[in-house]
């Protein structure tokens, strides 16, 4: 008898969970973005780490830079490792991007022409997601690849909820009360575009146009919207003993502002384990939705 009841209370709690789980009406999806170092190659040894960090972060999405050398079986094999079974290359050659989710990827979209390393949008978990990664040495092009990213947005249907992921390579305004204290900032780009005859100074100053342009569409920096101080997410120490100048933020999620207050946390995963896992430090946004909303 008492073996039967306690068979009972496990049924009823097992069926109350599951009770519950589907009565809630919200829905929570994290996406997390990371620039991994020319496909890991640069730190190979790095890699197995960096895969189990992404785990445990337990992503819904996952939009990744610099996938050189990889093909789309290479980035299916990486998805795994979290419990992905979707994702989606940007293409196969020079510096891809490439998502993950999971839950199906669709309409997927890629444009090559008048952007650097490509654009790579799609929708998953109802969301249409950009993976980003700007051009990394010239201001004149990124300027030209932010107008054709607004441009593709301002094409998708009214409403849409949209996020941006990824390296944008360039600077935020919300940042510039740390980069005016660097005293190493400039002088390091006038080394570095004297060196590799980029185009990173505009006039010989830091410019802020490319997030300036997109905060003036609407669209929501959700790290520093719930930040209390700079963190910034380039050079990891990883490098740190080259000359790669001060710590910079070049990695962000944004959001379309319908999103934004379902966005429950954002941050910059700086930490000691992040910090050895390639040159860029990972990124990362949680948001809550009530279920229905995402099928609207």
């Amino acid at each position: 008898m008492k073996r039967i009841t306690i068979l009972c209370l496990i049924f009823f709690l097992f069926e109350s969970s599951a009770f519950l789980q589907a009565a809630s009406p919200l829905k929570s999806v994290r996406v997390v973005s990371f620039n991994v170092w020319y496909g890991f190659s640069k730190a190979p040894e790095q890699k197995a780490k960096a895969l189990k960090y992404l785990n445990e972060q337990k992503p819904d999405i996952v939009s990744l830079q610099e996938l050189n050398g990889y093909r789309k079986t290479n980035l299916e094999q990486d998805a795994s490792a979290w419990g992905h079974p979707y994702s989606e290359l940007l293409k196969e050659d020079g510096f891809p991007t490439g998502i993950t989710s999971s839950a199906p990827i669709e309409d997927i979209q890629i444009t090559k022409e008048g952007f650097h390393h490509g654009l790579l949008r799609c929708q998953t978990h109802g969301l249409y997601v950009y993976v980003i990664h700007l051009h990394p040495s010239n201001w004149e092009l990124r300027r030209r690849e932010i107008n054709l990213l607004l441009k593709d947005i301002d094409a998708l249907p009214a409403n849409s909820k949209i996020i941006l992921a990824g390296d944008f390579n360039t600077f935020s305004p919300r940042d510039q009360s740390e980069y005016n204290s660097s005293k190493d900032l400039i002088p390091f780009f006038e080394r570095l575009d004297k060196q590799t005859q980029g185009n990173n100074l505009k006039n010989g100053k830091i410019d802020y146009w490319h997030i300036e342009k997109l905060e003036q569409a609407g669209l929501v920096d959700v790290i520093a919207s719930q930040r209390n101080q700079f963190v910034g997410t380039f050079p990891t120490e990883l490098r740190r003993s080259e000359d790669l100048g001060p710590e910079r933020r070049l990695d962000y999620i944004f959001c379309s502002p319908n999103l934004i207050k379902s966005c429950i946390s954002a941050q910059c995963l700086v930490n000691s384990k992040t910090s050895m896992l390639s040159d860029h430090y990972p990124v990362a946004a949680t948001f809550q939705f009530e279920k229905q909303s995402l099928n609207h």
